[in-house]
């Protein structure tokens, strides 16, 4: 026979008493789930940094130097001819990713002369044979930021006092990652919601085995309503949305999603009533219950194996009540009552608490038990009895 207090068992409702090392390797089971859910994230989450190769300077094409055609001057002697402006225009396209590479076009004047371009610190590649008017290079690889790009032609003269800008940017991130991005976002959301459903029910044993089967599916529920909620938002269809390549804001409503997914399946609900037409509600259709409501213990005290009645609203047949925890016999339950007869306690106020489809109210100001105690025997008083030795 076991003990009542047997560390390795607990209490459950009814009295059920389970096996702790269950319940420890149901919470393992969850955290680990929730760690491979994380992982994930972290490898499918998309870095805004160049390769760790690309940090150093790009080599610049070497070219050439061009050597200036001697002129007659007027007295017979050859004179230099002036160098042509140096002048950077436009930069196309002015943005493009951190790593670098790709094709990047340069108007000015005088670009035929050019011998090296940087964006910021550090070198871009030339492409081709330069012109005047238009030069093509790829930039180096940079972090996410606004740098200058200046010319020079190896003569000292550049165009630093004046230059054009270039803007790193972050890639944009493939489809397909966004969408297991989603995915993984839900399933974590609902392990979090798995996680603290269960240790509260288990805290205030009040965990039914019955909704093991639920946690399980919860993280493939929540990864599917993330799935959609990002479907729905990339088509418009989510009002107060917009389309956006921010992938951590579309991340955070995906945790959500999954952590509220009770609250997520009426949004939806309320996004599919604009587009389509509600349906009429059927002969047989059951009217929806109202929440859970309770107002208060009448009669507000009483005493063991007393008959008292819960007001409120939305009860139905499946619910329980408690007294500090202590199970209540329900003998009738209506849509706005619930008679019951007070379990055996100490004197006292006690909590109660009303337990219904995964939901716990608690009634304002709780039960009071004014248990009568019995009296003890009345002792007989000095000189009312016979004396010692005298006859009765």
């Amino acid at each position: 026979m076991m003990a009542d207090n047997d560390p390795n068992f607990i209490e459950g409702p009814g009295g059920k008493r389970v096996q702790t090392g269950y319940i420890t390797f149901f919470i393992i089971l969850l955290l680990a789930a929730a760690g491979a859910l994380l992982y994930g994230i972290y490898v499918t989450c998309p870095v805004c940094e160049p390769p760790e190769n690309a940090a150093g300077a790009a080599p610049t094409a070497a070219a050439e130097p061009l050597q200036a055609a001697p002129s007659q001057s007027p007295g017979g002697g050859a004179s230099p001819t002036p160098a042509a402006e140096l002048r950077l225009i436009a930069v196309s396209p002015a943005s493009g990713p951190v790593t670098g590479g790709n094709l990047v076009q340069l108007d000015g004047i005088g670009l035929n002369n050019v011998k090296e371009v940087r964006f910021g610190a550090q070198l871009a590649t030339l492409v081709g044979s330069p012109n005047p008017t238009s030069l093509t290079v790829k930039p180096p690889a940079q972090v996410k930021s606004r740098v200058e790009v200046v010319v020079s032609d190896g003569q000292g003269r550049d165009t630093g006092a004046n230059p054009a800008f270039y803007t790193y940017i972050c890639p944009p991130v493939a489809g397909k990652s966004v969408v297991w991005l989603m995915m993984l976002a839900g399933a974590l959301g609902a392990i979090l919601h798995g996680l603290r459903s269960f240790y509260w029910y288990v805290g205030n044993r009040q965990l039914v085995w019955s909704w093991i089967p639920m946690y399980f599916f919860l993280p493939i529920i929540g990864a599917a309503t993330s799935t959609v909620f990002y479907l729905i938002i990339r088509g418009g269809l989510l009002p107060g949305a917009t389309e956006s390549d921010n992938v951590y804001g579309l991340m955070a409503v995906g945790t959500l999603v999954g952590l509220f997914s009770q609250q997520a399946l009426e949004k939806l609900k309320s996004v599919s009533e604009v587009i389509f037409t509600v349906p009429p509600i059927g002969k047989d259709a059951q009217p929806e219950r109202p929440p859970l409501k309770v107002e208060r213990v009448d009669p507000p005290e009483g005493t063991e194996n007393q008959i008292v009645t819960i007001l409120g609203s939305g009860f139905a047949q499946e619910v329980m009540v408690t007294f500090d925890d202590l199970p209540a016999k329900v003998a009738k339950v209506e849509d706005q009552a619930i008679t019951v007869t007070t379990p055996l306690h100490p004197s006292g106020k006690v909590k109660v608490v009303v337990i219904q489809g995964g939901a716990s109210v608690e009634a304002p100001g709780g039960f009071t038990y004014e248990n009568v105690e019995p009296e003890p025997a009345a002792e007989p008083e000095p000189g009312n009895g016979p004396e010692p030795g005298a006859e009765p």
